[in-house]
């Protein structure tokens, strides 16, 4: 719906909202440089660096209104009621309640990433090199 600096979006199980993750900019910097052979210009060469803040998850409906923060995080899964997001942080994963934006962060989940959420909401997936080796793990999302 027009958000510029997003990615990893992903539709509601309801198809009402578009969970993503909005990169902020914090700083552009391009800089240039002329190469002299023989006394003129040979070549030009220009580079930009463009770092971003720590991304936040935001969810929005398909016609881009509701426009609406969940807080820090990226790749964020929905769960079965679409009432809540499986949200990946520098910490771990965390289970955040839309409705009251409570959150219950996941234990054992530091480094995971790419989570997603099973048919019945129970439990989740996601990628993880705890061991040294990129494996997939499961977690009981019960409280």
């Amino acid at each position: 719906p027009g958000v510029s600096d997003a990615g990893c979006p992903h539709w509601s199980p309801d198809g009402t909202r578009i969970a993503f993750a909005h990169y902020a900019r914090d700083s552009v910097r391009t800089s240039a440089c002329v190469f002299i052979f023989f006394g003129a210009p040979a070549c030009y060469a220009s580079h930009t660096t463009t770092t971003t803040m720590a991304p936040d998850v935001w969810v929005v409906a398909p016609d881009g209104a509701g426009l609406t923060r969940v807080g820090l995080g990226e790749e964020a899964a929905w769960l079965p009621a679409s009432n809540a997001l499986l949200v990946r942080r520098g910490t771990g994963l965390v289970l955040v309640d839309l409705s009251t934006g409570i959150e219950q962060p996941i234990a054992g989940t530091a480094g995971a990433a790419e989570p997603a959420v099973s048919a019945d909401g129970r439990r989740a997936a996601y990628v993880s090199r705890a061991t040294g080796n990129q494996d997939v793990w499961t977690v009981d999302l019960s409280p």
